[in-house]
């Protein structure tokens, strides 16, 4: 399945589960590219998790995704916001005008791109002086909690690669993007699960078993049985931080 098409069909999950960033990375954001003047284009902006908090910063927001139900769920959730510009376009060709942007960002979704591609893009798009910032939510995986679910993860899930494809903080593939210095932040920003919520976390994944695979009733059995192990009071806490990494191209 195609990094594109294997999101179809988890939009609903995607959007009801996934989190936003950590505030302090707006924060970081507006200090280098003061955001209310900001054109952005938000690159595998998925359903609009960072497009919204961009959005309500001021900026003026082009959501480039390429997987139809996605870019569909953005438009609902942001249909009220006329700075938010939905474009049917990938990160190597996103349809928008040369030199029309001042940051291009890239949240939970770079190590879907072809890297060479989206860095000439990246220098069409972006106007003099304009940044790049490539995003992440880490799970901390010195967690237990988080290891047990990689572990589950490994026995039920043949796409299964790591979390986020085996992403490592301050990542140096990720730095490789930049062709010159790049800054890497992070910023704690831990997540909070009742029941529900994390199963549609976990459905919202690309590796993901979906409701009818063979194994499905198992991996959702022991997937409730990892939560009741570690959740107190019936909320789960999963050790994450976001992480970025900002520099020119």
């Amino acid at each position: 399945m195609d990094s594109i098409s294997r999101f179809s069909g988890r939009a609903e999950h995607y959007e009801a589960a996934r989190p936003a960033y950590a505030h302090a990375l707006l924060q970081r954001l507006d200090q280098d590219c003061h955001l209310p003047t900001a054109a952005i284009a938000d690159v595998g902006s998925g359903t609009g998790k960072l497009s919204r908090q961009l959005l309500e910063q001021g900026s003026q927001v082009f959501g480039v995704e390429p997987n139809q139900d996605m870019r569909q769920a953005a438009e609902r959730s942001l249909a009220t916001c006329p700075r938010f510009h939905s474009v049917n376009g990938t990160a190597e060709h996103t349809t928008l005008d040369s030199g029309s942007v001042d940051l291009v960002t890239a949240a939970q979704a770079f190590h879907w791109f072809q890297p060479d591609a989206f860095l000439q893009e990246c220098r069409r798009i972006l106007r003099p002086g304009g940044s790049v910032a490539l995003i992440w939510n880490l799970r901390d995986m010195g967690a237990p909690v988080n290891q047990a679910w990689a572990d589950l993860c490994r026995r039920y899930c043949p796409d299964f690669q790591g979390f986020t494809n085996g992403l490592m903080p301050n990542d140096p593939h990720i730095r490789g993007f930049f062709p010159g210095e790049c800054r890497y932040c992070a910023f704690p920003h831990p997540l909070y699960y009742d029941w529900e919520g994390f199963l549609r976390r976990c459905l919202s994944s690309s590796f993901s078993l979906r409701e009818g695979d063979g194994k499905f009733r198992s991996y959702q059995d022991e997937l409730a049985a990892l939560f009741q192990k570690f959740a107190r009071q019936g909320v789960l806490e999963l050790p994450n931080e976001t992480v970025a990494y900002l520099g020119s191209v």
